[in-house]
């Protein structure tokens, strides 16, 4: 019974270890793209969970990973990989011939062929930014070699590049127009409306905080240290003008349906319309709280109106 046990454990730790060692560190080897992947390092990698992680050497140069770095970088990404040396791998990019070609447009191809439905007027596609492009080595064309919905609006598709897997994940979505910057603008600018320019933009790329009315914009000032031609804004971005300075004199008016009462006042503050500043009344040397209506009034405010 003994020897029946023991050889059942023999082999479930060689079934584990078997499975283990799907992943392996591959042996140094040439690069062709601008990106790595988790491929160039390990063998065995589920293409689903391939992906682009850093910036590939210079062309023409190499570049050394030591065993601990490409240790945490299983441990990242959750790979099984159990290291049989120390020597961490050295991958070398070439200075080939490349030829850059957009998933997004092969894609959207497929898609007005095969879908038509789903490509209306004011939809487009979308590709995961780190696989939109696809680095082709020499002539090689890109096959789209399987498509598949994942939902209502999400796919994944399969292309095979030079006999390689690669696999990109995107949507499609409806297109929304957003007001954004023709040209960069740094901090403390103000935005004028000839500094604007309507651009599309996926709808799932577009948050809540984002500002999708020019209006909202015009003559508001920046408050980013600079904003590039076509970046989208968000409320956070600008703020409303200073337009009352400390110590600015200003007319205090206290208002509502059936009287008016104006008083002098002296800003303790800076504000913007809109925004509350507290102004000292020159007559009664008091602290009032008010709202910015113009660089000349501040509206105090009367409960229950």
């Amino acid at each position: 019974m003994t020897h029946v046990i023991s050889f059942f454990v023999v082999v479930f730790i060689s079934l584990i270890s078997a499975h283990a060692a799907k992943i392996e560190l591959k042996d140094s080897h040439e690069v062709y793209k601008e990106f790595l992947m988790l491929s160039d390092f390990f063998a065995g990698v589920d293409p689903e969970k391939d992906q682009d992680i850093l910036e590939a050497p210079n062309k023409g140069e190499s570049k050394h990973y030591a065993h601990e770095w490409v240790r945490q970088l299983a441990q990242n990404f959750g790979l099984s990989w159990a290291p049989k040396h120390y020597n961490g791998i050295t991958l070398a990019r070439q200075d080939g011939f490349l030829t850059k070609v957009n998933a997004q447009d092969i894609v959207r191809e497929y898609l007005v062929q095969n879908h038509p439905e789903k490509i209306s007027d004011g939809v487009d596609v979308s590709i995961d930014a780190s696989s939109q492009y696809l680095l082709l080595k020499g002539a090689a064309e890109p096959k789209l070699t399987n498509f598949s919905w994942s939902d209502d609006q999400k796919f994944l598709v399969t292309f095979d590049i030079g006999g390689q897997e690669k696999k990109v994940r995107g949507c499609v979505s409806t297109m929304v127009s957003i007001p954004v910057l023709n040209k960069q603008l740094d901090s403390g600018a103000i935005i004028e409306k000839e500094d604007l320019e309507f651009r599309d933009f996926p709808s799932h790329k577009v948050t809540k905080s984002m500002i999708q009315d020019e209006k909202e914009l015009v003559g508001k000032t920046l408050r980013r240290r600079s904003v590039k031609a076509g970046d989208m804004l968000s409320a956070h971005d600008v703020i409303s003008p200073i337009i009352i300075k400390r110590g600015d004199l200003v007319t205090m008016r206290v208002e509502t349906q059936t009287v008016v009462i104006s008083a002098r006042g002296k800003a303790q503050g800076s504000a913007a319309v809109g925004q509350s500043v507290q102004i000292m009344n020159l007559e009664s040397k008091r602290l009032i709280e008010g709202i910015v209506k113009d660089s000349q009034t501040v509206i105090i405010p009367v409960a229950g109106h």
